[in-house]
């Protein structure tokens, strides 16, 4: 009976700290005398539920003390899914070992920041998890505003998540509850002590884009095309990074280890392989590698029957006092509000008589469109055409659509707006060795080209310690590689060749490892813009003199080393500017669009205009035909002209120009600049991405324009990031890459954003009522290579296929849209159309 007795002892469970907060302590096994807090606090994945069940877990089976906060609603004393933002016990970090992180867009008081931020000065050891990439969300102005994930400040840049963790919010890589994530070993990293027995792990949520900035990377995602472990693969999703270590330094220069996941749901901890994963990653976090076996206790404790993820779909009423003890059920209730999804109704046959043509399609596209066509909506504006959610999410039902005999659908289409402000800021992309303005090329599926000078780079990072290289192989690459001081980088024989003073390229088949081969031009041609190809060769555009004149080199081999053919003045620039795009439309003509300076003293304007020249080749290397236009902002002419001084032409050019003194027409008032252009298509859509200098403010950024045609004026979309830029842009691995030369660079998954649910409903039997509707499905455009093109991007449209209801005399289509983005982007509407069979 004494050793019964003790037995029992040992799994004594502390009562809670206070009413908000809860706490377990083990008493045998190798954490016994640590401390571990985690914090729970998101809106979506049901943080609330993972982390008490981790915390019973490491109490239980291994002897840690562990407290869990919450987000308190403090009227009722209940658990709330990320919102208020009010997460009492705080100060349980004063005496933690380790904290884990899994909040998002907390704006928590400056007497509940405080002891996380004394405990980062201490450089605690932390494991992040899933949303913790993004756990602040604190306006300028505040004490602990530098923890936001989109800090802009020197002192912080990217807060918390880029910080700490090492990547702020990039994006998601699959979507929640269609595309499940399976989660495999990196080659070479299976003896690390955190994958000590891992194995088999499949995870419930959707991918995560994983861009790492440091550290090691132990395990790559790879979003299925299903809900079952056994799901296929995604064609176009290949792996990305989900789980990785590595150490930060405090600003009072103490460091700490890191641990980061990218899932966590309490779904995901139902597969075993995942809970060995985060057991064993925070035994290694809390410094306690060398106990880590290949069979530790990862058993859940207690009853455990996960509500499923979403937003706000948590399970209400709860307070922390109902999980203690170990075998209380987690969670207390299933009862969650979530989405009610209809059965499908058995269908109907369809009616065999022929279908008369009356219109093959149902469009809403402008404002009178909408108007008549509209019998409900919440939450929605519409204006100029284009229907808006007004909050998160919004709903609109359409009028009943009649016919005098009974049509077939085909297929209901949603088209959004063209504008694109689906971005979110990254670390810098590509080489972090690579300098000056970035140029980007994509050469197909995995084969993606990043062009500029060597050496210093936008992370102004060098090697401190001397590096001896060594041979590795690297998939994907035939040729001999050698390692560099430089993470994820490596040399190609093209990069012994002796640098040029011109730009350098780099390849990468996943837009993490990049590939040096050397020089690509000398030091005449170090004013690169752009670049594009055709015929299996690369063109690359640059300025001689700076800001004067496109010339180009044509290269065939971009292994070797070695600059291709110099072919010289490209086109000859009246105006007395550059910084050119170059972009090849599908019939192969080369489209050049060029800063004009001819109306403004551009060097008082970042050496930008509000002029825009577009010009066409057929072979990109002369032959160049002036056209209208593409942009255009100039103010009102004075009909005076003065003159500027150009810093370049003379110096770098003598032969060509006697005089740096050139002249332009005074406009009135002062006028925006835009220039350094970029260029890219999307199913047709261009896109032109500049320098944006706005005429009242000295605070550059990146700015955008659109148009469906290359050969008629383009509105103006938007801007992004802050600093001179000289952008580029490039499709790969399923996103849109956009580079600066600042510390920031940016991502985006399309101009499509999420979520867009449609379903459509008929009338069979003519009496002004819906008989069956289709399943409420949420719809996207997806996007492309087309091979051959570097800068043309294919679209497929967001359709729901229609093909299975019954023929009617009658149609009404809803919608439902929700922003999830943590951007400024939200769903925007432009057009819907439904396709009707003809006869």
């Amino acid at each position: 009976m004494k050793h019964a007795l003790l037995l029992t002892l040992s799994l004594i469970v502390c009562p809670p700290l206070s009413a908000d907060s809860l706490s377990y302590k083990g008493t045998a096994g190798p954490g016994v005398g640590k401390h571990i807090v985690l914090i729970a606090g998101d809106h979506e994945y049901r943080s609330e539920e993972s982390l008490p069940m981790l915390a019973r877990m490491l109490a239980k089976h291994h002897g840690f003390t562990c407290t869990v906060l919450f987000n308190i609603d403090p009227a009722t004393g209940t658990i709330v899914a990320g919102t208020p933002s009010n997460i009492p016990g705080m100060d349980a970090l004063d005496t933690a070992d380790l904290a884990v992180v899994f909040l998002r867009f907390q704006d928590l008081s400056d007497e509940q920041m405080k002891p996380l931020d004394d405990y980062l000065k201490r450089g605690g050891p932390v494991v992040g998890m899933r949303t913790a990439t993004h756990a602040f969300k604190i306006p300028a102005g505040k004490t602990y505003a530098k923890y936001s994930f989109g800090h802009k400040g020197d002192d912080y840049p990217l807060g918390f998540g880029h910080q700490v963790l090492g990547q702020t919010w990039v994006g998601h890589y699959g979507r929640n509850h269609q595309q499940s994530t399976k989660i495999t070993i990196v080659p070479g990293q299976s003896q690390h002590p955190i994958l000590r027995g891992v194995k088999d792990v499949w995870v419930q949520a959707g991918g995560y884009v994983g861009k790492p900035t440091s550290g090691t990377v132990l395990t790559m995602a790879q979003p299925l095309n299903g809900m079952t472990p056994d799901s296929p693969q995604s064609d176009t999703q290949p792996p990305m990074p989900s789980e990785w270590t590595r150490t930060y330094t405090s600003e009072s220069g103490q460091s700490g280890r890191v641990f980061t996941s990218l899932y966590g749901t309490p779904e995901d901890l139902t597969n075993e392989g995942y809970r060995r994963l985060m057991i064993n990653g925070i035994f290694w976090a809390a410094g306690l590698e060398d106990n880590i076996t290949a069979d530790l206790n990862v058993e859940p404790v207690g009853p455990f029957q996960p509500n499923t993820f979403g937003n706000q779909w948590h399970a209400r009423g709860i307070k922390p006092e109902a999980y203690a003890g170990y075998e209380s059920p987690i969670p207390a209730h299933n009862n969650i509000e979530k989405p009610v999804r209809k059965k499908k109704p058995a269908k109907k046959p369809a009616k065999k008589q022929p279908v008369k043509k009356v219109s093959n399609a149902w469009m809403i596209d402008s404002q009178a469109d909408w108007k008549r066509s509209t019998d409900t909506q919440d939450g929605l504006e519409v204006k100029d055409g284009l229907a808006s959610p007004s909050r998160e999410t919004a709903t609109f039902r359409s009028t009943l659509k009649r016919f005098d005999k009974p049509q077939t659908a085909e297929a209901m289409t949603v088209a959004q707006s063209a504008e694109w402000k689906n971005w979110e800021p990254i670390e810098n992309i590509g080489p972090s060795n690579l300098g000056d303005a970035p140029v980007m090329l994509q050469l197909g599926p995995d084969n993606y080209w990043m062009f500029g000078r060597y050496g210093g780079g936008r992370r102004r990072g060098k090697p401190t310690e001397t590096f001896e290289p060594e041979q590795v192989k690297l998939e994907g690459f035939e040729m001999p590689l050698l390692t560099t001081p430089f993470p994820n980088q490596y040399d190609a024989p093209g990069a012994k060749q002796p640098r040029l003073g011109g730009y350098h390229a780099w390849q990468s088949r996943d837009m993490i490892h990049w590939v040096h081969h050397g020089p690509i031009t000398e030091a005449k041609a170090k004013w690169m813009t752009t670049a594009e190809s055709a015929n299996g060769k690369a063109y690359f555009y640059y300025d001689f003199p700076n800001d004067q004149d496109p010339h180009v080199y044509v290269d065939a081999d971009l292994f070797d080393g070695r600059p291709g053919e110099d072919k010289g003045m490209a086109y000859d620039d009246p105006s007395h500017g550059s910084d050119c795009a170059i972009i090849r439309g599908l019939d192969g003509q080369f489209h050049l669009i060029v800063e004009d300076w001819s109306p403004i003293n551009a060097q008082k304007h970042a050496w930008d205009s509000p002029l825009a020249a577009h010009a066409v080749s057929p072979d990109g290397m002369a032959d160049f035909k002036l056209m209208p236009p593409p942009v255009d902002h100039r103010t009102k002419p004075t009909g005076k002209t003065a003159t500027y001084k150009h810093p370049h032409w003379v110096k770098e050019h003598p032969e060509r120009f006697k005089t740096n003194i050139a002249e332009y027409q005074v406009h009135e008032p002062e006028q925006n600049a835009y220039g350094d252009w970029a260029s890219i298509c999307i199913g047709g859509q261009y896109y032109l991405f500049c320098d944006y200098d706005p005429a009242d403010s000295k605070q550059m950024s990146v700015g955008w324009f659109t148009s469906d045609d290359i050969n008629k004026p383009f509105t103006w979309c938007g801007n992004i990031g802050k600093g001179h830029p000289d952008p580029d842009i490039m499709f790969a691995e399923g996103r849109f890459y956009l580079a600066t030369q600042q510390p920031l660079d940016f991502v985006s998954p399309g101009p499509w954003v999420e979520d867009v649910a449609v379903r459509v409903g008929v009338d069979t039997d003519n009496d002004q009522k819906i008989d069956e509707w289709t399943e409420w499905t949420q719809v996207k455009e997806t996007y492309d290579y087309i091979k051959g093109f570097s800068k043309q991007v294919s679209r497929t449209p967001a359709t729901l296929d229609l093909s299975q209801l019954p023929a009617g005399y009658g149609f009404i289509f809803e919608l439902k849209l929700t922003d999830t983005t943590e951007n400024s982007s939200k769903p925007v509407i432009d057009k819907v159309t439904l396709k009707f069979a003809a006869k």
